[in-house]
């Protein structure tokens, strides 16, 4: 395992393994946070992680990612919006036994809560194009990733 892998795998796991004492005052909330595990091919993966608290974090196994956008609103509200999507998709849910990557063309939620860490498993192209009750969700996650973009682009801008 590369630097790069062995890190991506540390994050992932930490997010993961968040409690809810972690993060909320209580364990009255049904969902603190929820990752979405992307396939993005070539054995690599991306990790969208948004927590209740507004925090959020995409990891790429090849090394790299963005942390620290929680303090960036569009940002926050995405990740608050992300753990709202996997509330909604609980239903959908079986309790995770195991935190495998995707397979290839796969996506994989997972829902953090105070019961416990709950999974589904999806076709990324029935995602995509909203055939699925898990689609919501999935958008969600994407929302992050265009949060975090959005809000890169502005900081690059004003670097200049």
């Amino acid at each position: 395992m590369t630097d790069n892998s062995a890190m991506f795998h540390q994050l992932r796991d930490a997010a993961l393994a968040m409690r809810a004492d972690q993060l909320a005052p209580s364990e009255t909330e049904p969902a603190i946070g929820a990752v979405m595990d992307l396939s993005v091919g070539d054995g690599k993966f991306a990790c969208v992680v948004g927590f209740l608290t507004g925090e959020a974090s995409i990891y790429l196994s090849p090394g790299g990612g963005s942390i620290g956008g929680g303090a960036h609103e569009s940002v926050q509200k995405a990740a608050k919006a992300f753990v709202t999507a996997a509330v909604q998709a609980l239903p959908l849910l079986r309790p995770a036994t195991a935190t495998p990557l995707p397979s290839s063309g796969m996506t994989d939620f997972y829902v953090i809560t105070p019961r416990g860490l709950f999974t589904a498993s999806e076709n990324e192209d029935v995602l995509g194009n909203g055939r699925s009750n898990l689609s919501p969700l999935f958008y969600a996650g994407q929302n992050i990733i265009a949060a975090y973009r959005e809000w890169e682009a502005a900081r690059r801008a004003e670097e200049k």
